[in-house]
């Protein structure tokens, strides 16, 4: 079972796409932090660039988007420009990363991140956990639109805050 809402979600160092690092904690801004089991399969390519349709809005929440998978830097980065990805891609090959935050799991012969985003508000703090499942089968209106299924959660709770 993946981290659960109300839980301080543990800080991981990233690259920003500009190449700087940054960590999770230094962003005093609400984070969707997205764990995707391999980069350039189906289902993952179609939650990533469901992300991109949605990162100007999410973007115009004061929101910042944050992938991360096991896979190598290298295919990270080949993924994010193939897709025009316009957020960081964390490579978590040591699986360090999923195993904190408790989603790292295998899957068939392979380890991999299992599918789960976690959203965190200004001080890390989980406050909303969309656990897919690796193949996705659990997802609410299918992969292709789980970056429309946040930003309509976060748009229901700034429109109740």
């Amino acid at each position: 079972m993946p981290l659960s809402e109300g839980q301080i979600a543990p800080d991981f160092e990233f690259e920003d796409i500009d190449g700087e690092k940054k960590g999770l904690s230094e962003l005093q801004t609400k984070k969707i932090v997205f764990f995707f089991p391999k980069a350039n399969t189906r289902g993952c390519t179609q939650e990533a660039c469901s992300f991109r349709d949605y990162y100007s809005d999410i973007q115009q929440l004061g929101v910042q988007v944050i992938g991360v998978s096991m896979d190598r830097d290298r295919d990270l980065e080949e993924f994010r420009k193939k897709n025009h990805l316009p957020y960081p891609l964390v490579s978590d090959q040591n699986g360090e990363i999923a195993k904190k935050y408790e989603v790292r799991k295998k899957f068939l012969w392979m380890e991999m991140a299992d599918r789960v985003t976690f959203l965190l508000d200004e001080e890390n703090k989980i406050l909303k956990v969309f656990a897919l499942g690796v193949t996705g089968r659990r997802a609410r209106y299918g992969l292709n639109q789980h970056g429309k299924e946040v930003f309509e959660f976060l748009t229901s709770t700034k429109n109740s805050e």
